[in-house]
């Protein structure tokens, strides 16, 4: 069973408890938030997520718990997440896993622009990942400012690109840019 969590949003009932917990089935909730960084597993340390989401610009608040997903591809991803949704995730029994949209099955080469709701993740490949963050996005200018930037490191534009989730947007504000994107 999949469960998609955007931050300030879902937290579990009693009643959703009781039932995931009685199915005894596998639960991956992808986590949706800006607050949220990639980190070499080998390097991760669970005591140092906060300092490492602060380091970051990502502080969390004060109704914020710091959580991190299982490893996957030699990485991992610390986010910051409603206390609250944390507590309920906590309570529930059986297989549980965190996941997020940065953890995705990477590409060879490309871009990957994964863009739900107000947060775009993004990711570069070039051979090896070469970039990847989660970012607020608050128009379609700032996702048309944000890839202009990225054009300007990693030279994206000679890429393929790979929408996902909100795909049409996608098209519509880097379609003319990229040389082809994909669903």
């Amino acid at each position: 069973m999949s469960i998609r969590y955007k931050s300030g949003g879902h937290s579990f009932s009693a009643k959703e408890v009781e039932s995931l917990t009685a199915q005894r089935k596998s639960v991956e909730i992808r986590v949706v938030t800006h607050k949220t960084v990639l980190m070499p597993a080998a390097h991760y340390d669970s005591q140092m997520g906060t300092q490492l989401l602060t380091s970051m610009g990502l502080t969390p608040s004060c109704t914020e718990n710091v959580v991190a997903t299982s490893e996957r591809e030699g990485m991992v991803a610390v986010m910051a997440v409603d206390r609250e949704f944390a507590d309920g995730v906590a309570q529930l029994k059986g297989d549980v896993a965190l996941t997020s949209p940065l953890l995705d099955a990477p590409v060879e080469r490309g871009t990957i622009i994964e863009l739900d709701g107000d947060v775009a993740f993004i990711r570069v490949y070039d051979g090896s990942l070469r970039f990847a963050e989660a970012v607020t996005i608050g128009s379609d200018a700032g996702l048309s400012y944000l890839a202009e930037k990225l054009n300007t490191l990693y030279s994206i534009y000679n890429m393929n690109a790979h929408a996902r989730e909100d795909v049409e947007r996608v098209k519509r504000v880097c379609g003319r840019c990229f040389k082809n994107i994909v669903e």
